[in-house]
């Protein structure tokens, strides 16, 4: 009974090794590709298993008849490349049914967003190789190692532009969720109705797509929310607002009612952002129809006539102006938008970036450089509101940006952070005998708004510095309030005093809700301007010097002093750029002394006016990660180029878990965590990460910026567990069993598949001694599409891997099963002389062990055949290869390199020569050396 369980179980797994591609069905595939908009897509991609099997018409379809394995799940893809739109790719997954009439039908839609640059990464080129191992002394089986060393797998990246104002509408993230809208009425498709997405963190709603004539559209959803409010708007359909839960490839219904709504838009613009104002009270005709959510909005359907006309009111406790009142009449907008003003001015929000060091030259520097945490006291001191915070710099990387590397050529991507800020502040110290510190305030379209600078001469003084720096940052940038009481033409008083710097004589702005003279609204927008007559610590008075038509002057209406400098046709033209590479150098800092005079843009040019430069002939040129530079300017020249050389380049790297060897365009650093300086490098370089035992390997490409290659905290290296390591450290520990389970739990879908696959066959064979299980093993691998075709070179060493797997389980086998043990050896005869062929693209250093091995055993397992079936013509095949190795092969290696295998050659090849040929064909006794 044993030996029949036994039995079984071998031949079981010969059947799975050897027969489950027999086991498929005929099927027709039918797919139809659409674009989001429902419009045919031709020459989408479609492929199945991981198998490119064709491509869509020019009307979208497509129809395979293929055979698939039955019962097995089968993976369609449908996707379509291109540099205009991105794609998102169609998944479905199929069965096929023995004897069924396997037809499938599918409809393969593609929605479409635009990405921000027609430059898609191209994908990096996997280095692979064959590894040698030593061949045994005896008969124990010889594997052939692969090792891949591994490098990431490339992503496609989009994003909408940001370049638009803050007041504008902003697109949402494209890499988030695609939610799918069904916009109806009843059974009616709404056409047009439009989709927005209510931003938490800037209370703004986004507009996110219009409905197509089928009432569908699509846009993505941020990624790390849970859930998420819209706003359905349509001519002719009541407005709706709907939360719901946020799951992937959400399709969601929308059924609007006809008729009208009243809107109500509560709004404070402050600083560019237009950010909804809740708790707002509205009322209609004296009812109270509730308060405006976190987004400032109200939404509340008109069922009467008597609704469509009437009073609006909107009142406020915490907001100016207190109480607005609107009149209404059935031909006017359903759309309120009121603008709200606090009763203090608000701070504005600053993000600080790290100080940024660099020398000036010499190496004297200060016993107290500035920190962060001082320079964020000191603003705070000054009036501003800081919004630093783990939060904040979780939000840059959700956006895979990083506050600290903030560029010229990338400050426009900050509005994507789903965090209000008005500015971000670029401090740098200088260090040497001209130690120096300079503040930069850049606003989110990447403009310099004002920079502050100052020599530091004493040690020890930098707080000092810092505070005076804060001060006057402060004082210069944009400040906005609002107009608190009305009370005639010299009696309008404003909530800006002379804390923020105000003085008597400045001009400002004022912006607020023009009006028509049916009291009805219109668009928020400058309707005066002013100038200061008093200023006080709290509140100072402002002179109307001209006002807009249809515009009043009223409480809440924003007041802003802004201190740009005014432009002039006399000005002198510079130009900033690298020594090394003559690219250009943005947002560069231009001093006369410790006076600010602009700065580059992205494109490294500035404009100075002659006046600036009437009492010196000296312009200073700052930017961080550069040697500052003087240059001296003549009443005869216009244009200056101004070439600045890198200093040192700064290398601060961190890795988890510690201790990865570090490497930079092939030059080795030691292990992290590293902190040097190199010679600057370029714009950008290759790092080459890794060297723990069961880690992956890494492999990326670094920008270099203003303070070099900073990959530390939230942006240090973390190396991702490599589980063939893992294994094969287990393996060396003798926990064979953990070694094998952690293997064999590695997905199909895993890049790594193949090559755990090889090495799991590895340990079966050669620690676990189970021949049957490593080539099962490595049956996996040479089945595949590409390693089954030879495509693959990597994979050669593992067909003769899987042979002489099949041989040693014949060897297991023969006593119990003769049948089967021959069964064995005559599949490992054929892989051998199929892989024959092939060993030509084995790499040199391998190439002689594989040819060794192949030839031995394929005689051998010949020679073994013959044994057991005695048969003539497996006498007749067996002493042709034995020759052919020892007078070939053999001869071809060095004498001391598998002595042992030779002789025993020889020894099987005189046996088989002097066999009786009498022998009897039943007898099942192996040949004896």
């Amino acid at each position: 009974m044993m030996f029949t369980r036994y039995a079984s179980l071998v031949l079981l797994s010969v059947s799975l090794l050897m027969g489950c591609r027999y086991f498929q069905s005929e099927a027709t595939v039918s797919i139809q590709a659409l674009t989001g908009e429902g419009e045919a897509l031709p020459n989408a991609k479609v492929v199945v298993n991981k198998i490119h099997v064709g491509q869509t018409d020019d009307h979208g379809f497509y129809k395979g008849h293929m055979e698939l394995p039955i019962d097995e799940p089968i993976l369609i893809e449908v996707s379509k490349g291109s540099k205009e739109i991105f794609y998102a790719p169609f998944f479905e997954t199929i069965k096929v049914k023995r004897g069924d009439l396997n037809t499938f039908k599918l409809t393969a839609t593609l929605y479409g967003v635009k990405p921000v640059s027609d430059e898609v990464p191209a994908a990096p080129v996997p280095a692979s190789e064959l590894m040698e191992s030593a061949a045994a002394s005896d008969e124990t089986p010889s594997t052939l190692e692969v090792i891949e060393t591994s490098l990431p797998t490339p992503t496609l990246s989009t994003a909408t532009d940001a370049n638009a104002s803050a007041a504008e509408t902003v697109q949402p993230a494209s890499e988030g969720r695609p939610v799918t809208f069904y916009i109806v009425s009843g059974r009616d498709a709404v056409e047009n109705a439009a989709v927005y997405f209510g931003d938490a963190a800037k209370k703004q709603w986004i507009q996110g797509c219009y409905a197509n004539a089928s009432g569908r559209c699509t846009f993505r959803i941020p990624s790390n929310l849970d859930a998420v409010t819209i706003l359905i708007r349509a001519k002719g359909f009541q407005t709706q607002s709907k939360s719901f839960e946020l799951l992937d490839g959400d399709k969601v219904r929308i059924d609007l009612a006809r008729g009208k709504s009243l809107e109500v838009f509560a709004i404070n613009p402050n600083q560019g952002n237009m950010e909804g104002v809740e708790g707002i009270k509205v009322y209609l005709n004296e009812k109270e129809l509730g308060t405006t959510d976190r987004f400032g909005s109200l939404l509340a359907p008109i069922t009467t006539e008597g609704e469509m006309g009437g009073r609006i009111t909107l009142t406020s406790e915490q907001w100016l102006p207190a109480k607005v009142e609107i009149k209404r009449d059935a031909f006017s907008s359903d759309s309120i938008i009121q603008h709200f003003q606090s009763l203090k001015p608000i701070a504005p929000k600053l993000a600080i970036m790290e100080f940024i060091h660099y020398r000036a030259g010499g190496d004297s520097t200060l016993l107290s450089p500035p920190s962060l945490d001082s320079l964020t006291a000191t603003l705070v001191s000054a009036g501003a509101n800081v919004v630093n915070s783990p939060a904040l710099r979780g939000k840059f990387a959700e956006q895979k940006l990083s506050l600290d590397d903030l560029s010229a050529t990338n400050f426009n991507q900050v509005k994507k952070v789903a965090e209000s800020m008005n500015y971000i502040i670029r401090p740098s110290f200088i260090e040497g005998a001209e130690a120096r510190i300079i503040l930069s305030a850049i606003d989110l379209q990447g403009r310099m708004t004002y920079s502050a600078s100052q020599s530091v001469k004493a040690k020890g003084s930098t707080d000092a510095v810092l505070a005076e720096l804060s001060q006057r940052l402060m004082q210069n940038i944009r400040h906005e309030g609002s107009i608190i009481e009305n009370q005639g033409e010299d009696q309008i008083r404003i909530n800006i005093g002379k804390n923020h710097g105000l003085a008597i004589g400045d001009k400002l702005t004022i912006t607020g809700n023009a009006r028509l003279p049916s009291g009805e609204i219109t668009a928020w927008d400058t309707i005066a301007s002013a100038v200061v007559v008093d200023a006080v610590a709290e509140r100072s008075r402002i002179k109307i010097l001209q006002t807009q038509p249809n515009a009043r002057i009223e409480a809440g209406n924003n007041v802003a002093l802004d201190r740009k400098p005014s432009s002039t046709k006399d000005s002198i033209n510079l130009t900033a750029q690298e020594v090394e590479t003559q690219a250009p150098i943005g947002l560069a800092e231009l001093y006369k002394g410790d006076h600010w005079l602009g700065f580059t843009d992205a494109t490294g040019h500035a404009a100075v006016s002659e006046i600036e430069l009437l009492k010196s002939s000296e312009i200073a040129v700052f930017s961080p990660g550069f040697l500052p530079k003087a240059i001296a300017v003549t009443p005869e020249s216009k244009t200056y180029t101004i070439a600045l050389n890198h200093v040192a380049t700064p290398i601060q790297i961190e890795s988890q878990p510690e201790g990865a060897l570090v490497k930079i365009n092939g030059r080795d650093l030691g292990r992290t965590p590293i902190d040097t300086e190199i010679p600057y490098p370029g714009a950008a370089v290759n790092i080459e990460i890794g060297g723990v035992d069961g880690f992956e390997f890494v492999t990326r490409t670094q920008s270099v910026g203003a303070r070099g290659i900073v990959l530390r905290g939230n942006t240090a290296i973390t190396l991702n567990r490599d589980p063939l390591q893992a294994a094969k450290a287990m393996a060396t520990e003798g926990k064979l069993t953990d070694a094998a389970q952690l293997l064999e739990g590695i997905p199909e879908s895993d890049n790594s598949y193949l090559l755990a696959q090889h090495q799991l066959g590895e340990l079966f064979l050669n620690n676990l001694k189970d021949p049957v299980k490593a080539a099962t093993a490595f049956h996996k691998v040479t089945s595949s599409p590409k390693v089954e075709s030879f495509s693959d070179k990597r994979f050669i060493g593992t067909f003769i891997n899987e042979a002489v797997a099949l041989f040693q389980a014949g060897e297991n086998a023969v006593a119990a099963d003769p049948n089967l043990a021959i069964s064995f050896w005559r599949q490992s005869e054929a892989i051998l002389k199929r892989t024959e062929s092939e060993l030509r693209f084995v790499p040199q250093a391998q190439y002689s062990q594989a040819v060794h091995t192949l030839n031995y055993y394929r005689a051998l397992a010949l020679h073994k055949t013959w044994t057991v079936t005695q048969n003539g013509d497996d006498q007749k095949s067996a002493m042709q290869y034995w020759k052919d190795y020892i007078q070939g092969t053999a001869l071809a290696l060095p004498q001391d390199q598998h002595y042992d295998w030779v002789k025993k050659a020889e020894g099987y090849f005189q046996q088989i020569q002097t066999a009786r040929k009498s022998l009897s064909r039943d007898s099942k006794a192996p040949v004896a050396m």
